[in-house]
């Protein structure tokens, strides 16, 4: 399934992401895969996806067919600071 299309005018960005079951959850970008994991119901994820700005949709490559997810996208993120 895919997304509308939309803009992305910053990098790096941060996708934001819940599901409603446990287990596996693919998403790609452009090609890209942005979520690859498994992941448990009603959590709430975050990655940090770099040099893909642009018009751009998600893929969902990988959810159960009665599944429902969420996808959100948080422009011109805070970077996180590594720990020591």
């Amino acid at each position: 399934m895919k997304t509308p299309l939309f803009e992305i005018r910053s990098s790096p960005w941060k996708l934001r992401y819940t599901v409603d079951w446990n287990g596996s959850f693919n998403v790609t970008v452009k090609g890209a895969v942005v979520v690859n994991q498994d992941l448990s119901a009603g959590q709430v994820y975050e990655n940090y996806v770099y040099d893909v700005p642009g018009p751009v949709h998600f893929s969902v490559v990988s959810a159960p067919a009665n599944g429902h997810w969420t996808l959100s996208v948080v422009e011109n993120p805070s970077t996180p600071t590594p720990s020591p």
